[in-house]
């Protein structure tokens, strides 16, 4: 594998920790706007939508 590879490589690598930053922090964000009652509402919704945006792409 060259150089291109370990870049790539190293690049989706980065892509996937921030991916995984944002997903933790915004479910965080979310869970803290929601009164209790709400919660589990708002994780259903959250967790389908970031699903069925998953199968699209």
């Amino acid at each position: 594998m060259g150089s291109i590879g370990a870049e790539r490589s190293g690049a989706l690598v980065l892509l996937g920790v921030g991916w995984n930053f944002l997903y933790a922090g915004g479910t965080t964000s979310l869970m803290t706007t929601y009164t209790l009652a709400e919660k589990s509402n708002a994780q259903a919704i959250n967790d389908m939508t970031i699903f069925e945006v998953g199968l699209a792409c």
